[in-house]
This record gives C-alpha cells, sequence and structure tokens, in this order.
C-alpha cells in the first residue's frame, strides 16, 4: 500500500513539473497569443500625398531594391529595410524615381 502511495505522489509530482514547464515556456515563446495584457495592432496613420509638400521630409531605405518613399521613419512598410534608412526631402526622393508607400501615404482625401 505505501509503495502504491508514494508512486501516486511521484506521478503527481511529475505532472505537476511538467504542467509548470509547458506554461513557462508559453510565456516565454510566445504561446498562443493569449496575455493578462492585451495588446494592441499598431496605429498606422496615413496623411494625404498632397499634405506632403516638395520640401518636406519623407523616409527611404537606402538599399538597391526599395522603391518608395515614406511620411514616417516608422511605417511598417520599412521594416524589411536591411540598410539605412534616410531622410530627404519628397523632391528628391522623386528625383530618384521613388513612389509613394500606400502603407503611410493615401491617393485618396479620408472623408
Amino acid at each position: 500500500m505505501k509503495k502504491n502511495k508514494h508512486l501516486h505522489l511521484i506521478t503527481a509530482g511529475i505532472c505537476f513539473a511538467m504542467l509548470t514547464f509547458a506554461t513557462a515556456s508559453c510565456s516565454l515563446f510566445g504561446g498562443d497569443g493569449a496575455s493578462d495584457e492585451a495588446e494592441e495592432a499598431p496605429v498606422v496613420h496615413r496623411v494625404f500625398i498632397d499634405s506632403i509638400h516638395p520640401d518636406d521630409t519623407v523616409y527611404i531605405c537606402t538599399g538597391s531594391g526599395s522603391k518608395r518613399f515614406h511620411a514616417s521613419d516608422t511605417c511598417s512598410g520599412l521594416n524589411g529595410c536591411r540598410k539605412e534608412i534616410r531622410g530627404l526631402t519628397r523632391q528628391e526622393a522623386e528625383k530618384k524615381k521613388r513612389t509613394h508607400c500606400q502603407i503611410c501615404i493615401s491617393d485618396e482625401q479620408i472623408k
């Protein structure tokens, strides 16, 4: 009888340890996304293209494959930039054949 009782205690201890590790690893490695604090998606602030004047600062990625200019250096369109993010005027960006980013700059007036 004592042997059976010890086996139950050992099994319960192992189960507790596994549950504790599983819970900790979920929080360490992202788990299922559930958390005590609600995470908010980043807010994208779009500006109208006509509100960016030729002398206003825009941002580009200096990588060779980059084709866009951005209203903000924090635009998610710059997340993949492997080179430098540099500020320059809209006029300079357009001379470099850059077009505006569709994420942070809108063609259409927001009504």
